[in-house]
């Protein structure tokens, strides 16, 4: 345990003064950052600090809007939460952005950690959370044709909040195109049967 505060000073200090450290049951180090740091202090940890934090373990969201005890964490609507491991230290940091407000964004970390790719997709599909930046921002777990975000609290998760499942054929037809491969949407061209990448 006092190996993992005397990483979390080291790494506040890295951070700067207003990351505010969290205390945490799985021993973490934990910060708080505002959405306009998260992308500078990623890039730190990843390229400046020694024994860099090579690795996006995972990014993800929580809905907050039902929590009723904050324990004095930060007010916001929604957490986004970035896992980074670092492989000289065999150890973890948790870096948590607090979003309220009609507009919920984050600048894409995609060019600092390319897996960030299909995790701010994730997000983005499953809780509405845009990330300004992000090449490729669309559905990536429900089909694109779904309406709303599944994991946010609000939206529908039981049958008996939805109406009867009716699949038309014009709906069909929808949803098939839905799933058409469209190759410029990720950089290729389509010339006769052979798909060019146009660089």
């Amino acid at each position: 345990m006092a190996t993992a505060i005397v990483a979390g000073v080291e790494l506040q200090l890295d951070l700067g003064p207003t990351a505010i450290p969290e205390s945490t049951r799985d021993g973490i180090p934990t910060f708080w950052l505002h959405s306009s740091e998260i992308r500078e202090s990623v890039r730190k940890l990843r390229h400046e600090v020694p024994h860099p934090f090579r690795m996006l373990y995972d990014l993800t969201a929580v809905d907050e809007r039902a929590r009723s005890h904050k324990n004095g964490r930060p007010t916001g609507e929604f957490t986004v939460v970035y896992h980074l491991f670092s492989y000289e230290r065999n150890a973890y940091i948790r870096l948590k952005v607090p979003l309220e407000g009609d507009k919920l964004t984050l600048p894409s970390i995609v060019d600092i950690y390319p897996v960030a790719n299909w995790y701010e997709r994730e997000v983005w599909d499953m809780f509405g959370i845009t990330f300004d930046g992000h090449p490729h921002l669309f559905r990536i777990l429900m089909p694109r044709s779904w309406e709303g975000h599944p994991l946010r609290k609000d939206h529908p998760a039981r049958a008996t909040e939805m109406g009867p499942f009716r699949l038309s054929d014009a709906k069909l037809d929808a949803e098939q195109e839905a799933l058409r491969f469209h190759p410029e949407e990720w950089g290729w061209s389509e010339a006769g049967k052979t798909r060019i990448f146009s660089s």
